[in-house]
């Protein structure tokens, strides 16, 4: 998956100290990193295969193949400063 040139300018782009975070979204969960390294984290897994064990009559099967398209990420948003700092002083929700 290639990013437009647009989103790696705004990415890449620094203003008045101000540093843009971004939400990478894998599997379930979602990690919260430096746009540059989301950026970087998306191009490594741009080449990645997929790899899959399935149990199947008694054995287990094991597939490689390509990925469709970056498959493995489900959402990447960027972050603004501000709110990540007010996230990060909430912590870990609680679990009711």
């Amino acid at each position: 998956m290639s990013l437009p040139l647009w989103v790696k300018r705004f990415i890449l782009k620094t203003k008045k100290g101000l540093r843009m975070k971004a939400s990478v979204q894998i599997g379930y969960k979602s990690y919260v990193m430096d746009a540059e390294k989301a950026l970087t984290l998306l191009s490594l897994l741009d080449g990645a295969e997929i790899y899959e064990a399935k149990w199947e009559n008694k054995t287990t099967n094991h597939y490689v193949y390509p990925q469709e398209s970056q498959e493995c990420i489900r959402e990447l948003k960027l972050i603004p400063d501000a709110l990540y700092k007010l996230a990060k002083l909430a912590g870990k929700p609680n679990k009711d």
